[in-house]
């Protein structure tokens, strides 16, 4: 896993999309509170791993554990409110906020209305 902070290397987005999927982070807006929900379900997998009787599923879930640990050392919390201050109204940030469907939704919406707004090309127009 590669330094979050490292500009060289643009694929943060990815990576908060893959722990955006598994891990809802609506209503974080500080690094302490993403780290909090790492921290809760780092300890979950250690938990479900420890609790598994299939050989595969524990070794997931201890590599699952393990990966989270390396998000909260390497300051993924620091960078994703970073990105979200950076660009409100991109999707980092509206998941943040609302949630990982919704922000979905809103920057959808956002940019159908902006391609709209510039096409210049308008419905039912008679151009004869």
């Amino acid at each position: 896993m590669t330094d979050m902070w490292d500009r060289s290397r643009p694929e943060f987005a990815e990576i908060f999309d893959r722990t955006s999927q598994e891990i809802n982070l609506e209503g974080c807006t500080t690094p302490l509170q993403i780290n909090r929900v790492l921290n809760k379900e780092t300890a979950r997998a250690k938990v479900k791993a420890k609790l598994s009787k299939v050989a595969v599923q524990r070794a997931y879930m201890a590599w699952v554990a393990e990966q989270l640990d390396k998000l909260i050392h390497k300051d993924f919390s620091g960078r994703a409110i970073y990105e979200a201050n950076r660009a409100p109204r991109e999707i980092i940030a509206q998941t943040l906020v609302y949630g990982r469907v919704e922000a979905r939704k809103r920057v959808l919406a956002m940019k159908r209305d902006k391609v709209r707004s510039n096409s210049g090309f308008k419905i039912g127009r008679d151009w004869t």
